[in-house]
């Protein structure tokens, strides 16, 4: 009974005799996780934080409100280290070490030491939790994760002494300010108070008010922030985000999802490969999810701590499946703090069939020897792909040659390497699957600009900023054609929108100093240069 196991706990008692089964956790895990540190910052980290000059003020913790745990950890860490990728990959490490320790935690008290230790072993090293752990900014995940997990864990602390509830509540609200998806955390709680066996029967709703209305106030919250979540889709990313039937959207992701736990080769960042429109595709998820729904239904008749854990992940995984279309259909950071639960599942069959008088200790040694060292290969090399950019983007195009975004890294990819035939070629490709990509225009226009071909770059920047005018770089880009064409006035009003775009660029205002100069405007260009001088000193 879990609850004699809470009274009786004593943390540095039970520290000493689990401290074996948590350092092979937590080494294996770090050995998988080891040659994260000298990856370089990618996607959306540049944008964040390589090339953000407002991460040097404290306006960029300030202006996230009330989002506070990243952008403070980001500005710390800036402070200290400056712009080096590896103090930020040991951050999301640590918080991927504290997420498997809670989930031992978590796991001893309602199992046993054995359950424990398969769970939080395979939590720790499976390849689908590489992206949350290994990309910077997709770090978000593991840390609202470990708020959550270790609000549970003081929740079921409570138990013991009723003062952990509100160190429970303080955790489970400094996980809302590092993602609203923390916002599970009070349905978890609901869940495990009707459904664990030797809880139910004395549900306590006092445990839960608190956390509910928190939890009701930050998804209300969420709510109003859908319409501008949208408007951002459409300028930003180039799509139409249309309602999702719940009755394909659910099957699909899930059965997608454990696919990829099951057999974690198809990881990439863009998975653009699946439809909610191939019939036959449709059919066989939609049977497999049934099958899997089925199993979910027999464990709630027959093992209600196993139909404890589906719910977990369920809850878990429902922020992503909003039929609203504003986030990825599959992602595979999606599925970290979800994972968890199916872990704990595979887990406990592990313990399970180990105890069986036949095959004592066979599943333990397949789990250890074979399926540990496995997928802990397969993490490293997941983990190297994320290494550098061109890695990334080349293994996505194994799993995603129909992502629009992927086309476009790649365009960039062979841009850089000079290979400007293919660079064209991809973006090309981005623009036929996605027609409104501003992005892929503005990134031609620069490669034709490098091949001396200026009128048709010229062509392409225009066509940039009518699909998408808030890109700061193409009306830059813009201002300098037509300054070298010799059409200052044009010149001048493209750097002036770039500026108010970017308003905290030194070279901006330096274009713009040599325009007025071309004018005979020296008052404005004195005060351009001026400008221009003080963003660019120390």
């Amino acid at each position: 009974m879990f609850i004699k196991k809470i009274k009786e706990f004593e943390f540095v008692d039970w520290l000493k005799k689990n401290k074996f089964q948590i350092f092979v956790i937590l080494l294996i895990t770090i050995i998988a996780y080891a040659s994260t540190f000298d990856n370089e910052f990618l996607s959306d980290d540049t944008r964040a934080i390589s090339e953000n000059p407002q991460l040097d003020h404290f306006s960029y913790v300030t202006d996230r409100l009330p989002h506070l745990v990243r952008p403070v950890l980001y500005y710390t860490i800036n402070q200290v280290f400056g712009r080096n990728p590896a103090p930020y990959h040991l951050a999301n490490t640590l918080f991927h070490l504290g997420t498997i320790f809670c989930l031992y935690l978590i796991v001893y008290f309602l199992h046993n030491r054995q359950t424990a230790f398969f769970a939080s072993l395979l939590a720790g090293i499976h390849p689908i939790m590489t992206e949350a752990v290994t990309w910077i900014s997709g770090g978000h995940y593991v840390t609202y994760s470990l708020f959550v997990v270790s609000a549970f864990v003081f929740f079921l602390l409570s138990f013991k002494k009723s003062h952990f509830q509100y160190i429970s509540i303080l955790l489970f609200t400094i996980g809302l300010s590092a993602s609203a998806k923390s916002m599970v955390f009070p349905f978890i709680i609901t869940a495990f108070l009707i459904l664990w066996p030797s809880v139910r029967i004395k549900f306590n709703w006092k445990k839960i008010i608190i956390p509910w209305f928190i939890g009701l106030i930050a998804i209300s919250y969420t709510a109003l922030k859908i319409p501008k979540r949208l408007e951002s889709l459409k300028v930003n990313y180039y799509q139409n985000p249309t309602m999702l039937n719940p009755l394909k959207q659910i099957p699909t992701a899930v059965t997608k999802y454990l696919e990829l736990i099951i057999c974690p080769k198809g990881l990439t960042l863009y998975h653009s490969e699946i439809s909610l429109i191939q019939t036959q595709e449709f059919i066989t998820r939609a049977i497999s999810f049934g099958i899997f729904a089925g199993l979910i239904i027999y464990t709630f008749f027959k093992n209600k701590k196993l139909f404890f854990w589906f719910t977990f992940s369920a809850l878990s995984l429902a922020p992503m499946l909003t039929p609203f279309g504003v986030s990825w259909l599959v992602a595979d950071r999606y599925a970290y703090l979800p994972a968890l639960g199916l872990f704990v599942i595979f887990g406990w069959l592990v313990d399970k069939v180990n105890t069986v008088p036949k095959l004592t200790n066979i599943p333990m040694a397949i789990f250890l020897c074979i399926l540990v060292p496995l997928l802990t290969l397969r993490t490293i090399v997941r983990n190297n792909v994320w290494q550098n950019q061109d890695r990334l983007w080349l293994s996505a195009a194994k799993y995603s040659p129909h992502s629009a975004q992927n086309q476009n890294n790649l365009g960039d990819l062979y841009g850089r390497h000079g290979k400007f035939e293919k660079s064209i070629f991809h973006f090309q490709k981005a623009i036929e699957i996605r027609p409104r990509y501003a992005d892929a225009y503005h990134n031609m226009a620069n490669i034709y600009w490098r091949i001396k071909r200026p009128e048709i770059a010229l062509q392409h920047y225009q066509k940039a900023a009518e699909l998408n005018p808030n890109i700061w770089q193409t009306h830059q880009n813009l201002g300098i054609l037509y300054f070298q064409k010799g059409e200052t006035e044009k010149a001048l009003d493209h750097m002036n929108q770039a500026v108010s775009i970017y308003p905290n660029s030194s070279s901006l205002y330096a274009n713009l100093a040599k325009m007025y100069a071309r004018l005979g405007d020296k008052k404005q260009a004195e005060e351009a240069a001026a400008k221009s001088q003080q963003l660019s000193a120390p």
